[in-house]
């Protein structure tokens, strides 16, 4: 579990409550670096931590408008972090299992440094907008960057 971290901000959760991006944005990076951490410890490979807080962050948006209070939200994104790292483990788990049915070893733990908060900001904002045109470049840098990955591993 993380340090405590400062309550949410009342104009945060109203904003967010009426659908306002840049509401969600401060709220991301205000708690980020803490998820991030708090994600990575529930995992057997922390490369996946980024992945798990940004689907947090996808649910807290698709559920914005029942958040009552800044308590709700902040509880609701420690267990929607909890819910993806437990989905994030099965996934692997499964994955792992069909490897090995089929006979491939593929290594999977990630040496790569966590994205910074501008650039998980930036993946999380395409996806949350997917027909906007900084979406697509972002899209297109983050398949490039992976498939990159991929090549080296």
């Amino acid at each position: 579990m993380t340090a405590a971290q400062p309550p949410i901000d009342q104009d945060v959760l109203v904003g967010l409550r009426q659908g306002d991006d840049r509401s969600l944005e401060q709220l991301f990076r205000d708690r980020y670096p803490g998820l991030l951490q708090e994600a990575a410890s529930q995992l057997d490979d922390p490369a996946g931590a980024p992945r798990v807080v940004e689907r947090a962050f996808l649910r807290v948006w698709d559920e914005r408008e029942k958040f009552e209070t800044r308590q709700s939200l902040d509880s609701f994104l420690r267990t929607a972090v909890h819910d993806s790292a437990t989905r994030e483990r099965k996934r692997l788990a499964t994955l792992h299992r069909l490897e090995a049915g089929a006979h491939v070893n593929v290594a999977h733990h990630s040496t790569a440094t966590p994205p910074t908060a501008d650039q998980a900001w930036s993946h999380l904002k395409a996806a949350l907008h997917p027909d906007a045109p900084e979406a697509h470049a972002a899209a297109r840098a983050q398949a490039s960057t992976l498939q990159r990955h991929d090549a080296a591993e």
